[in-house]
């Protein structure tokens, strides 16, 4: 059957060596590199701030210089104003300590910090990054939009000319009109938009986001990285650090001292302090709030898998949308091969019919638009949960609905210089999925076999020989090695009068 098996085992060496050449950089997930812009500058004023705390707690000494006057009595020989000029220094609790302590405690907040991110940061940014992932949709949709407008005004004009004849019914252009007034609206409120946005960004940089593609996200492989994450045990550590510091200073006794000059006696004096605060529930209480802390940082987990959960199931609902307008999209692109077939060989002018296909076509396209933005918004919402996790891992970019295919596999026929190509077998090239490519484009594909139809009785057979080569072999691509072969076996098919209907889904 494969006749040629030597010469394509050449091209297979050739394409693996050409490929061990090209090298692609993999770009980061937008998402993951565009949560790293801090647009509010919220972060950087925040860090600066508890810097110049920690720097303020360190230098204060607690040190207090007064002058004291009262009449209070100081003896019993002296009942005058006592004037005194003095210096206090409070050492532990209540004191320089405590100051120590505090800026420890802010020292593990930033840490905190740095881990997990400012809430008050992710809110902020993350509106920011929501009108963006709008504002980059917008752009896309607003091309479509023109188009839809300009359709529906080419149909409505003939559809009023048929009217004025008595042609068809004033629901058709009532119709038209409908369409472009819906999406005129669409169009101001989109422009407003992106005009009104574009000057909140347009002096930031930020990375660019794949409107095309659609993103397939594998949510269990999020749900054991969230269990996974070590970051979470590093801000549980944290916070029990600084349960200790607030433990340490509670329980720490004050000590401070005195000194100055007494004016009245005209002599020098000092005093000292030491106190101890007698708490016996202290243990008792940190221990409690040890057990509150382990507890929260518990359930935080819970509460970002239980968010995530709920995306998960408005994500793979817009998945399925998009899924049924794609295949809306496939019939009305099989209507429109149908009509063009038609309309080459009888040589007819398009018909309203098509018209009307067109911009249903365009309309569903707007459609799938507006859920792919809606997929990216739902993406960006699981980054907002676990903002400090890579995406990127769990990201794939799903394949363009293969599934959708009439036929398994890739099919090409090579250009050659005797090859003549028809509109009519254009169409039927169309009708079959099959590419015409260039000799030197071969070395772009791996996993490719030649076939020969002129090998099999009905296209059946041929069906079921290409799904046993994906199956068994792995084989993506398939050179068919002549058309007119091809040709020919769909005549036999077509011909057959008596055969048994075989499934090639076995």
């Amino acid at each position: 059957m494969f006749r040629d098996y030597k010469n394509i085992k050449r091209v297979l060496i050739v394409v693996a060596v050409a490929w061990s050449y090209i090298s692609y950089g993999q770009q980061p997930f937008f998402l993951d590199s565009l949560f790293t812009y801090d647009l509010s500058s919220i972060n950087d004023v925040n860090y600066k701030r508890q810097m110049s705390e920690i720097e303020r707690l360190k230098k204060d000494y607690n040190l207090e210089v007064g002058l004291n006057v009262s009449n209070s009595i100081q003896d019993e020989f002296d009942t005058g104003l006592s004037t005194r000029l003095y210096a206090r220094m409070n050492v532990l609790s209540g004191g320089y300590y405590d100051s120590l302590k505090e800026a420890e405690a802010i020292q593990n907040q930033i840490k905190i910090d740095s881990i997990s991110g400012i809430k008050k940061a992710i809110s902020h940014n993350y509106s920011l990054y929501y009108n963006y992932i709008l504002y980059l949709f917008n752009i896309e949709k607003l091309t479509s939009i023109d188009e839809i407008l300009t359709e529906s005004k080419n149909l409505e004009s003939k559809f009023q000319t048929l009217y004025f004849n008595k042609l068809i019914d004033y629901n058709e252009i009532l119709f038209t009109q409908n369409i472009y007034a819906q999406f005129d609206l669409l169009r101001s409120s989109q422009n407003v938009f992106n005009q009104m946005f574009f000057d909140i960004i347009k002096e930031s940089s930020l990375p660019k986001v794949n409107t095309e593609k659609v993103l397939d996200v594998d949510f269990i492989m999020l749900f054991k990285m969230i269990d996974q994450d070590s970051s979470q045990q590093e801000i549980l550590n944290l916070k029990q650090e600084m349960l200790y510091i607030d433990y340490d200073r509670v329980k720490s006794p004050s000590f401070g001292f005195s000194a100055g000059y007494d004016f009245s006696r005209h002599r020098p004096f000092f005093s000292a302090n030491f106190a101890v605060d007698i708490q016996p529930k202290v243990k008792q209480d940190f221990a409690s709030k040890k057990f509150q802390i382990e507890n929260d940082q518990r359930l935080i987990n819970i509460e970002k898998k239980k968010e995530i959960l709920n995306l998960q199931y408005e994500y793979k609902y817009k998945e399925k949308q998009l899924e049924g307008l794609f295949v809306k999209l496939r019939r009305i692109d099989e209507l429109q091969r149908k009509y063009h077939v038609k309309k080459d060989v009888l040589n007819l002018e398009e018909s309203l019919k098509e018209k009307k296909l067109k911009l249903e076509r365009l309309i569903v396209k707007y459609e799938m638009q507006d859920i792919k933005s809606q997929l990216m918004i739902l993406l960006l919402q699981i980054k907002k949960v676990v903002p400090m996790i890579l995406l990127e891992p769990c990201i794939n970019n799903k394949a363009k609905y293969s599934k959708s295919k009439k036929f398994a596999g890739n099919r090409y026929i090579l250009k050659t210089d005797d090859l003549a190509i028809s509109k009519v077998d254009q169409h039927f090239l169309t009708q079959n999925e099959i590419t015409l490519i260039e000799p030197l484009q071969l070395l772009e594909l791996e996993n490719t076999n030649l076939i020969y139809p002129g090998d099999f009785q009905i296209r059946a057979e041929f069906e079921e020989e290409i799904i046993r080569l994906i199956e068994n072999k792995g084989v993506q691509h398939f050179i068919i090695n002549d058309f007119d072969s091809f040709k020919k076996l769909e005549l036999k098919t077509i011909e057959q009068q008596r055969f048994q209907l075989t499934s090639v889904l076995k």
